[in-house]
Formats: C-alpha cells, structure tokens, sequence
C-alpha cells in the first residue's frame, strides 16, 4: 500500500474515533452526572475526543502496514479493519461506562420516584408532626452484601394519618438506578431506624404504579 493510502485510512479512521468518543463522552455526562459547572462537562468530552483521535491515526497506520503483508492488499481493507476495530473499541468503553452508572430507570421517557408509608408502631400515639428528629428515607443500591450508593428521600411527618389505629407517614425517594439490589432504610426520627430489602425490581413496569404489600413481612 501507498503513504497516501495509509495516510487517507488513518484521517478516516481517526475522525470516527473522534466523533465517536464525544458522543460517548456526551451520554456519559448524563450517566456519572458531571455538570458543565466552569466547563466541567467539555473538558470530559475533550478528554474522551482526543484518545479517540490518537487511537484512531494509530489504528489506521497499523491496519494498513498489516493488510500490506496480506495477499491482495488493498485500501478499503485496511479502512474496513481499521474501522471496524475502532467501532468495537469505542462500542465496548460504551457498554462498560453504561454498566457502572447510575441510570435511573424510565418509563415514557420519564424518571421514576417511589413512593413510600412508613407505619409507627400501635403502641406510639403521639402524632408524629409534633415529634423531635429528622425523619426521611434512604434508598441503596445492594451489590454483595455491601451498600454501594444511596440517595436520601423525604418523610412528610406533617402530613402523617392515623390508619387503623397507627401512624402512618407518607414519603418519597428518587429511583437513582437500575444496579444492585434495593434498599430502603427508614428513619422515624434520629434515633428510631430500620431498614429492609424490597422485590422492586430494576426496571419497574407500570404494574407496579399500585401501592404494595406492607414490608418486611412479619416472620410467622
């Protein structure tokens, strides 16, 4: 192969990786949350572009020098290597970046919130809007046996109920992601707290917009 072939291959080549990158660069802004606070989110594109744009004039240049030493040596075979590497190089940072992120799931394009009571036992009969402490809701993400991330939700103790004889506090909580298991820790006040795995799986369909059963379930 000619320099003029290798050099068209590694320009073609490294613009796609370019573009590529920043694309994907673009998506991962909204995955891992960077702001564009003091240009925080064009440095990060910046940094993915030009990794792009060296990977692509160096994959370029390998691509052609090998299909030189082939039989039947041509300029689309290098550039349909050369391409096809980077797409798959750029496709898998992709799917890896996608993974470890905290997604929320959706549904019609929307974000999700769960919705949540917290019950107070029979025996507390003072009415929670006039107890001390900060009340709210936690809810994690589970991988192992290990919390990984957590989000921290509202408890409304001023707008709390007396259903069937117990206090009942309404809340919410933002569906942050799709990873791990799910979490839910409630705090009644500073001091009282619990907490429980739910079966909320982590891509909730429109069935589950009805409330559930009360958890956990008491042991028989």
């Amino acid at each position: 192969m000619s320099w003029f072939s290798m050099t068209v291959t590694a320009m073609i080549t490294a613009t796609i990786g370019c573009l590529l990158s920043a694309y994907v660069a673009t998506l991962a802004t909204r995955w891992y949350s960077i702001s564009s606070f003091e240009g925080g989110s064009g440095y990060y594109m910046l940094a993915f572009a030009l990794p792009g744009l060296v990977v692509g004039l160096l994959l370029g240049v390998i691509s052609s020098r090998l299909v030189a030493t082939m039989a039947n040596p041509g300029f689309y075979k290098a550039l349909g290597i050369s391409v096809a590497t980077m797409l798959a190089m750029v496709g898998a940072v992709r799917v890896v970046g996608r993974v470890r992120a905290d997604v929320g799931p959706v549904i019609d394009g929307e974000a999700l919130t769960l919705m949540v009571e917290a019950k107070y036992p029979a025996t507390h009969t003072e009415s929670p809007a006039s107890v001390p402490g900060v009340s709210y809701v936690t809810l994690g993400s589970v991988i192992g046996e290990v919390q990984r991330e957590s989000v921290k939700g509202a408890l409304w103790k001023e707008d709390a109920k007396r259903i069937d004889g117990r206090w009942v506090v309404p809340g919410a909580v933002s569906l942050f992601t799709e990873r791990g298991k799910r979490s839910l820790d409630i705090a009644l006040n500073d001091l009282v707290k619990s907490g429980f795995l739910t079966p909320l799986p982590r891509r909730p369909g429109k069935e589950y917009f009805a409330w559930s059963e009360w958890y956990p379930r008491g042991r028989a």
